[in-house]
């Protein structure tokens, strides 16, 4: 494996994560560290010349596209799930 592989890897595994807890209502603050360290990993990237801009933000579009495929995957699977018993106790 490439550096440039490793860095690209290492990168999509922070954003995924970031999205993902995004996504599960994650707090604004709570993200606010990791969002930093991704700021600067892609800064740093771009500055070694290790990506280009476009080829950054691709990848950005792509983990975010992906971590929502996820979260809408979640939602309807617990979606169908759900009966009218789910909601007894609260009819009651």
């Amino acid at each position: 494996m490439t550096t440039k592989h490793n860095a690209i890897k290492m990168l999509r595994n922070h954003l995924s994560r970031l999205f993902d807890a995004r996504h599960q209502g994650a707090l604004k603050t709570d993200l606010s560290e990791t969002r930093g360290f991704i700021d600067g990993y892609i800064c740093a990237l771009e500055d070694l010349q290790v990506c280009d801009k476009n080829e950054l933000l691709s990848l950005i579009a792509e983990e975010r596209r992906n971590a929502a495929n996820r979260a809408d995957a979640c939602h309807s699977i617990q979606s169908t799930t759900m009966t009218a018993e789910h909601f007894a106790p609260i009819l009651g």
